[in-house]
C-alpha cells in the first residue's frame, strides 16, 4: 500500500514536471525574425526625375505562423497628395511647405505588378489598399508556411519629389531614400505597417541587398554597401585626388553625360538601402583602422567644393566615430562608410546603413557633430535594429549619448559653460512641458521630440553611467550590442541586459525614462558635528532616485559619495570635509532645481538679460524709456528675472519718471505658476498687475497742473485646462480677474485766481471672467471667447469668435471676426453707465479697465487720437470728437469684421469690411446699421495701419465736417503688443507656452 502510493506520487510528479516544461517552452518561445533579401535594377531619368526599376524579394518566413498576406510600404506615395499621414503631420508641426507645393513637385510610386514565384510557376498577387496610400496589403496566392520561403517580383516607377523631407531632388542632386516597395516588419508583436512620417523613423527586416543603378556616367554615386565594379572604384579614387579651390563658389550643374554607367552595390545584414547622386561633389577617400586592429574600413566623403572649409575634416569625424563607437560599443562590421552633403529637410542629417546624408553646411563644428551622430546610427539603428518609430529613445537617445562623448561640444556665447542639452532640458522641465522619453515618435510634440529624445535621454544615460561606473556601463552596452546585433531588440531586452550587468539595482533609470517629471533635488545647508558633516538632500520627484554629493576634504581630495535610490529626504554623512568648499550634487545628475544643487545660497544682479543655469539666483537690471502724451518722455530702470529656464515666480518691475507730468510712472507684473497635472487642469497661473501712468489732460495750457494719472492694481487667476493630447494645438483657459483703479481728478475753482488743483481720486472696482478656447493650428486657426464684466452700476456679456481660412498661397487667408455683446444697467443715472457702454470703435476712452496700452488714451484729435483696438465692435474708424459716437450704446452690439489678404506673395496688404448693428437710443434719423470698408497695411500683425475708403453716412459726416474731409486724418492705427505674455516671453519664443 505504501509502495503503491510512492509510485503514484512519483508518477504524478513526473507528469507535472513534464507539463511544466511544456508550458514553459511555449511561454518562452525562442527569438525569431524574418529575413528579406532584395535585388533591384533601377534606371535614373534625370531629365524627368523618374526612377524605373525591377525588384526581386526573397522573403523567408522564420516565424511560427502561417502568413496569408504581407504588408508593403510604398513610401514615395507619402508625397502623392496633401492628405497623406506625412502631409497631415507636417501641417500639425506648423510646416505648410508641402501643403502649398505645386503638383509637379510631388512624387509617387506606380507601375506595380506583384508576382509570386512558386515551384509550379509564377502567380499574380492581389493588392488591397489600406487607409494609408503608402501602405498596401499583398494577398499571397498561397499561404506561406512557417519555415517557408517565397520570391516576390514587381516592376515599379518612382516620380522623385522635390525635397520636402528625405526622398527627393533639388534639380539634378538626388537623395534616393525610402524609394522601393518594401515589406513591413512581422515579429512577435505582429505586423508593424506604418505610414511614412517626417517626425518618426523606421523599422525594417534584415537581409542581403544587391542593387544595380544605371545613370549618366558623370554622376558621383554614394550608396549602401560595396561597389562591385573595379572601374567605378578606380574612377572614384582618381576623382578623390582632384584639387579643390579654397575660394570656389557654387557653379552651374554640369550637363549629364550622354554615356551611362551601371554601378552595383552589395551588402549583407542590412535593413535598408539608400543612394545619393550628384555631378558637383568633391570626393575624398581614406582607409581607417578598426580600434582592435581586426581590419580596415574605407571611408568616403562627398561634398560641395564651395563648402570645403566645413568639410575638409569630415573624414576625421568619420574616423573618430569608427574608433569611438568601436571601442565603447562594438566593432563596425561593414567594409565601407560614407558621408554625403545634400539638401535634407528632415533634420540636420539622416542615417542609412553605411551611408548618411548631411544637410548642406560650411560650419566645421556643425559638420563634425552631425557626421558623428549620423555615422553613429550605424550602431543604433543599423546594427541594433530597434523600432525607431515606436521607441525612438533606443536609437536617437542612445546614439546622441555617444555623439556627446566624441563630438566637440557646441557652446553658445550667451549660455556660459552650460551644455545646450542641459539648457533645453531645464527649460522644458521648468515649464512642466517634458514628456516621457518612452513615447512613440508620432506622440511627441515637435519641440519635445527634439528635446526629450535627443537631449534628455543622453543626460539620463550619463546619470546611469556615473551611478553604475563607466566600466560596468561599457560592459553592459557591449553585451547588449553582441547579443542583439542584426536583430530587433525591444526596450525589455535593453533593460534585461543592463540589469544583468549592473552592480546594483537600476530600476529607477527605467522609471525615470517613463516619467514626464524633471529630475529635481534640493541640497540643504550642511551641519558639522566633530569630524562628521551631515547634509540633507531632498528628492522632489515622485519616484526614487540615487544621488551623489561631491566635496573636498581637509587634505584637498575630492570626495564623491553615492546613495541608493530614495524618496523624500536623505541624510548623507561625510568625514573630515573642508568648510571652505561647498558641497555639490555630482555634475552627472541633471538636476533641474539648479539653484539648489549646492549647499551655498547666492544671489546676483546682472545687466540687461541672460540665461540662468548657474548656482546663483539672478535678477537683471536695464535702463528703460517710454513715452505717452501725458507723462511725456519717461526714463527709469527695468528689473526682472525673466530668463531660460523660467523661474517658478517671475516678475518685471519697471519704475520710471515722467518728465512732463513730473511724477513716478511705470508698471509691474508678478506671476507664479502652480503645476497640477490633473485630468482636467494642467496648471494655474497667479498674476498681479500694477500700472501707474497719465491718462488725461485739461487742455488749459496756462495752468501748471494739466495732467491726471491713474493707478491700477489687478490680481488675476488663470486656469489652464489640459490639452486633448500632447500634439494638440488646442488651448483653453478660464481667467478670473479683479481690478482696483484709482483715477486722479482736477477741481476747477470758481475763483478765477485759484488754479485747478487735484481733488480726491475716483476709485472703482471691477471684475472680469473670461473663457478662451483657441486652436493655433497652421491651417484655419480659430479663437473663441466668452466674457463677462461687472462694475457697481453695470454688467456686460459678450461672445467673440475669430477664424482664419487659409488661401492656397502661404500666409494668406480670409479672416472673420464676429462679436455679440449685451449691456445690463444697474442704475438709471446716465452718468453712472456712460463710460462703460458698448463701443463700435474701441479706443482709449473706452478702455476703463486700462488693459490696453495707448499713447494718447483720451486725446480728442491729433495722431494719437487715431489709435484703436480690436475690441467689441472692432471698427477701425474712430470718432473721438463726437459726444455721442456712432454705435456707442447701452443695449446690445452685433458686429462682423471681415478681412482678406491681397493674394500677392510678400505684400502686407488686406482689404477690410466692418458692419455692425446696435441697440439703444440714437439721434433722430440715424441708422442702427453701420459699415466701413477699406485697406489695412500690417507689419507682422503687431502694427496695423487702416485706410478707410467707403463708409456709412455717420462716418462720412464725421470725416467731412469734423476732419475737414482730410484723407490723412481718417487713417487710424493699432498695435498688438498686449498679446505678448512678457513674463513668459522666452517660453513663447521657443514654442512651449
Amino acid at each position: 500500500m505504501i509502495e503503491l502510493t510512492k509510485k503514484r506520487i512519483k508518477t504524478t510528479l513526473v507528469i507535472m514536471l513534464w507539463c511544466g516544461m511544456v508550458v514553459s517552452g511555449f511561454s518562452q518561445t525562442s527569438y525569431w525574425q524574418q529575413k528579406v533579401d532584395v535585388s533591384i535594377d533601377v534606371r535614373l531619368d534625370d531629365s524627368l526625375h523618374f526612377l524605373h526599376g525591377d525588384e526581386k524579394i526573397v522573403y523567408a518566413n522564420n516565424s511560427p505562423d502561417e502568413l496569408t498576406y504581407i504588408y508593403f510600404h510604398l513610401y514615395p506615395n507619402a508625397y502623392k497628395n496633401v492628405r497623406t499621414a506625412f502631409a497631415n503631420q507636417m501641417v500639425e508641426n506648423g510646416s505648410v511647405k508641402f501643403l502649398y507645393s505645386d503638383k509637379y513637385q510631388r512624387g509617387y510610386i506606380d507601375s506595380l505588378d506583384f508576382k509570386v514565384l512558386y515551384d509550379e510557376g509564377q502567380m499574380s498577387a492581389k493588392v488591397e489598399a489600406t487607409k494609408d496610400v503608402d501602405i498596401v496589403k499583398l494577398i499571397l496566392p498561397k499561404p506561406l508556411q512557417s519555415g517557408g520561403k517565397i520570391t516576390i517580383t514587381t516592376p515599379f516607377r518612382v516620380k522623385i519629389p522635390h525635397v520636402f523631407s528625405r526622398l527627393g531632388h533639388v534639380k539634378q542632386s538626388y537623395q534616393i531614400t525610402q524609394w522601393f516597395p518594401k515589406p513591413a516588419v512581422y515579429d512577435a508583436g505582429g505586423w508593424h505597417q506604418m505610414p511614412y512620417l517626417d517626425q518618426g523613423e523606421f523599422y525594417s527586416e534584415y537581409g542581403d541587398y544587391e542593387v544595380r543603378i544605371n545613370l549618366p556616367s558623370n554622376y558621383v554615386v554614394m550608396g549602401t554597401g560595396n561597389v562591385m565594379e573595379e572601374s567605378e572604384n578606380q574612377w572614384m579614387l582618381e576623382k578623390s585626388k582632384e584639387n579643390i579651390q579654397v575660394d570656389q563658389v557654387e557653379g552651374k550643374t554640369p550637363k549629364s553625360s550622354k554615356t551611362r554607367k551601371t554601378i552595383t552595390f552589395k551588402e549583407s545584414n542590412i535593413h535598408e538601402f539608400a543612394w545619393f547622386a550628384d555631378k558637383r561633389w568633391a570626393l575624398r577617400i581614406d582607409t581607417l583602422e578598426q580600434p582592435n586592429h581586426s581590419g580596415k574600413v574605407i571611408a568616403f566623403s562627398a561634398y560641395y567644393p564651395w563648402h570645403n572649409l566645413g568639410w575638409s575634416t569630415s573624414l576625421d569625424a568619420v574616423k573618430k566615430t569608427i574608433e569611438g563607437y568601436g571601442s565603447k560599443v562594438g566593432i563596425y562590421p561593414y567594409n565601407t562608410v560614407k558621408v554625403v552633403e545634400g539638401f535634407l529637410e528632415a533634420g540636420g542629417g539622416m542615417e542609412y546603413p553605411t551611408v548618411t546624408v548631411i544637410q548642406e553646411s560650411n560650419t566645421p563644428s556643425t559638420v563634425e557633430r552631425v557626421i558623428i551622430h549620423e555615422v553613429g546610427h550605424n550602431w543604433f539603428y543599423g546594427i541594433l535594429g530597434s523600432n525607431e518609430r515606436k521607441h525612438p529613445w533606443m536609437d536617437e537617445g542612445i546614439n546622441s549619448f555617444y555623439e556627446g562623448k566624441f563630438a566637440t561640444s557646441i557652446k553658445l556665447p550667451f549660455i556660459g559653460n552650460t551644455q545646450v542639452e542641459n539648457l533645453a532640458y531645464y527649460t522644458l522641465g521648468a515649464a512642466y512641458k517634458l514628456s516621457p522619453a518612452t513615447l512613440s515618435s508620432e506622440e511627441f510634440h515637435k519641440v519635445n521630440y527634439g528635446i526629450d529624445v535627443y537631449m534628455k535621454v543622453p543626460l539620463y544615460l550619463r546619470y546611469l553611467e556615473a551611478y553604475m561606473g563607466e566600466a560596468s556601463f561599457d560592459k553592459a552596452m557591449q553585451a547588449y550590442f553582441q547579443k542583439w546585433r542584426f536583430k530587433h531588440p525591444q526596450p525589455k531586452d535593453f533593460k534585461q541586459v543592463f540589469k544583468e550587468n549592473a552592480p546594483t539595482d537600476i530600476d529607477w533609470f527605467f522609471t525615470m525614462l517613463q516619467s514626464d517629471e524633471m529630475v529635481s533635488f534640493t541640497v540643504s545647508k550642511p551641519e558639522v558635528k566633530g569630524v562628521e558633516t551631515h547634509i540633507q538632500v531632498t528628492n522632489n520627484c515622485s519616484f526614487a532616485l540615487p544621488v551623489a554629493i561631491n566635496g573636498v576634504d581637509k587634505e584637498g581630495k575630492v570626495v564623491n559619495k553615492w546613495t541608493e535610490p530614495f524618496l523624500g529626504t536623505k541624510q548623507i554623512t561625510l568625514n573630515n570635509m573642508s568648510s571652505a568648499e561647498p558641497l555639490l550634487l555630482d555634475s552627472s545628475i541633471p538636476n533641474g532645481n539648479v539653484k539648489y544643487s549646492s549647499s551655498e545660497r547666492k544671489v546676483a544682479l546682472k545687466p540687461i538679460a541672460g540665461i540662468n543655469t548657474g548656482l546663483k539666483k539672478t535678477a537683471w537690471i536695464a535702463p528703460s524709456i517710454g513715452y505717452n502724451a501725458y507723462d511725456g518722455f519717461m526714463a527709469g530702470i527695468l528689473l526682472h528675472n525673466v530668463t531660460l529656464p523660467q523661474n517658478r515666480f517671475r516678475y518685471i518691475v519697471n519704475p520710471m519718471y515722467g518728465f512732463r507730468r513730473k511724477g513716478i510712472s511705470g508698471s509691474a507684473i508678478l506671476n507664479f505658476s502652480q503645476q497640477l497635472n490633473g485630468k482636467t487642469l494642467d496648471y494655474i497661473d497667479y498674476f498681479m498687475y500694477f500700472k501707474r501712468y497719465g491718462y488725461q489732460r485739461t487742455f488749459l495750457e496756462e495752468f501748471p497742473r494739466q495732467y491726471m494719472g491713474y493707478t491700477k492694481l489687478s490680481p488675476e487667476v488663470v486656469f489652464h485646462f489640459k490639452k486633448p493630447s500632447l500634439r494638440s494645438p488646442i488651448k483653453s483657459t478660464l481667467s478670473v480677474k479683479g481690478y482696483f483703479i484709482s483715477e486722479q481728478q482736477l477741481i476747477y475753482d470758481t475763483m478765477p485766481e485759484v488754479d485747478p488743483h487735484y481733488g480726491e481720486n475716483i476709485n472703482n472696482i471691477y471684475g472680469k471672467v473670461n473663457y478662451t478656447y483657441a486652436s493655433s493650428r497652421a491651417i484655419n486657426p480659430f479663437n473663441y471667447e466668452l466674457e463677462g464684466q461687472m462694475g457697481s452700476t453695470f454688467a456686460k456679456l459678450s461672445v467673440e469668435g475669430i477664424w482664419k481660412f487659409n488661401y492656397s498661397i502661404p500666409k494668406k487667408g480670409f479672416l472673420v471676426r464676429a462679436y455679440v455683446g449685451k449691456f445690463f444697467k444697474f442704475s438709471n443715472n446716465f452718468t453712472d453707465t456712460y463710460r462703460y457702454r458698448l463701443a463700435n470703435s474701441f479706443s482709449g476712452s473706452n478702455d476703463y479697465l486700462y488693459d490696453y496700452t495707448y499713447i494718447g488714451r483720451n486725446e480728442p484729435d491729433g495722431l494719437w487720437s487715431r489709435q484703436t483696438s480690436m475690441r467689441e465692435g472692432g471698427f477701425k474708424f474712430n470718432t473721438p470728437l463726437y459726444s455721442n459716437q456712432p454705435g456707442l450704446n447701452d443695449d446690445y452690439l452685433i458686429s462682423l469684421n471681415l478681412k482678406t489678404d491681397v493674394p500677392v506673395k510678400w505684400l502686407p496688404l488686406r482689404l477690410c469690411f466692418d458692419v455692425s448693428k446696435y441697440g439703444g437710443r440714437r439721434l433722430e434719423g440715424a441708422s442702427n446699421l453701420l459699415f466701413v470698408a477699406g485697406a489695412e497695411i500690417f507689419i507682422f500683425d503687431y502694427l496695423k495701419i487702416y485706410i478707410p475708403l467707403i463708409m456709412s453716412k455717420e462716418y462720412q459726416d464725421y470725416k467731412k465736417f469734423i476732419l475737414g474731409d482730410s484723407f490723412l486724418k481718417s487713417i487710424t492705427f493699432s498695435h498688438n503688443l498686449n498679446s505678448i505674455n512678457w513674463v513668459r516671453l522666452p517660453d513663447t519664443f521657443i514654442g512651449i507656452e
